[in-house]
């Protein structure tokens, strides 16, 4: 059964192509959702995905595609939502 998530990143994340990194995960995660950045530099990521993929989701976000620094990464289970693909907002 997928869950939904609410992901929210803190840090030195933006202009490192972090977000395109997070979509690459997704797909390869087979997680369905977007990622864009807040108006407080950080990045929130709508994950939709099977239990067992979220953890390693999150745990490859954590790890970075070693241009970022990541202060904090909250994750909130949220109502089910459907999503077609991943995409990156602007």
């Amino acid at each position: 059964m997928n869950k939904t998530y609410v992901i929210k990143i803190i840090g030195e994340v933006q202009g490192a192509a972090y977000k395109n990194y997070i979509q690459n995960l997704a797909i390869n995660n087979h997680v369905s959702g977007n990622v864009q950045s807040t108006e407080d530099g950080s990045l929130l990521v709508h994950a939709a995905t099977h239990n067992y993929n979220i953890d390693r989701f999150i745990s490859e976000l954590k790890r970075g595609n070693g241009l970022i620094d990541i202060n904090c990464i909250n994750v909130e289970e949220v109502s089910g939502r459907n999503f077609d693909g991943f995409s990156v907002l602007y």
